[in-house]
């Protein structure tokens, strides 16, 4: 994200980074079976699952979408229960709070992941996704929104709840209706993952003290002789 800053081109950072998983590959989904969608967090309404359980409700492709949801909360009674009221009577599977090694091997098993929250920073959870080459479908804003790209997911504009069904919605079928996507997708999250690592952190701001220390052009120091 590169910024103007007292007349100088800036670069800010997300303060979140990711680190290389080893033996990570891109997705093949094969639409034979069903798109296996992977949604974690805290069941609380700012995380606005709805907007996701409305969204595979209404996916136009007749081919289907297998949700794996992990975590609890104080909203979890109610979102299971909404989705039994939807018509298309989804696919869920209803994980709960699982331990990291746990929560990551679920992770693996899906082709693509989805963040649906409404106001985050930049979740550590987005970063571990890209870096199993997950696509990534968020809200286009917070962290997420600079984190994914074109490149690695599917970014759906905030603005009002129909927007964000309408536009998760349009998302799923774009995958479900060309699987190649998932592939090209999932190649950009794993390439994704190495800019945002942990080393390439460090590598950025080394850069930004030597370019900010170094003199300007044609001024020698006294050390030079």
């Amino acid at each position: 994200i590169v910024c103007e800053v007292w007349g100088c081109r800036a670069e800010k950072m997300l303060e979140t980074g990711t680190d290389i998983i080893e033996g990570a590959s891109p997705r093949h989904y094969d639409p034979k079976r069903p798109l296996r969608v992977c949604w974690s967090g805290l069941h609380i309404g700012k995380k606005a699952l709805p907007l996701l359980l409305h969204a595979i409700d209404r996916c136009q492709s007749p081919l289907r979408v297998e949700l794996s949801v992990l975590g609890e909360g104080q909203e979890t009674g109610r979102w299971q229960f909404l989705a039994r009221s939807l018509k298309s009577k989804l696919s869920i599977k209803w994980l709960g709070r699982l331990e990291h090694s746990a929560a990551i091997a679920e992770m693996i098993k899906a082709d693509v992941f989805v963040l649906s929250s409404l106001q985050e920073g930049t979740p550590a959870v987005v970063m571990e996704a890209l870096s199993l080459g997950l696509p990534v479908l968020c809200h286009d804003a917070c962290g997420m929104g600079q984190a994914v790209t074109p490149e690695c997911g599917i970014k759906v504009p905030l603005i009002d709840p129909q927007t964000s069904i309408a536009g998760f919605a349009a998302a799923l079928d774009r995958l479900l209706l060309h699987p190649e996507d998932v592939f090209r997708l999932s190649q950009g999250a794993l390439q994704r993952a190495k800019e945002l690592t942990w080393d390439a952190k460090v590598a950025q701001i080394l850069a930004t003290y030597e370019q900010v220390l170094a003199p300007p052009d044609g001024v020698r120091l006294a050390s030079d002789g």
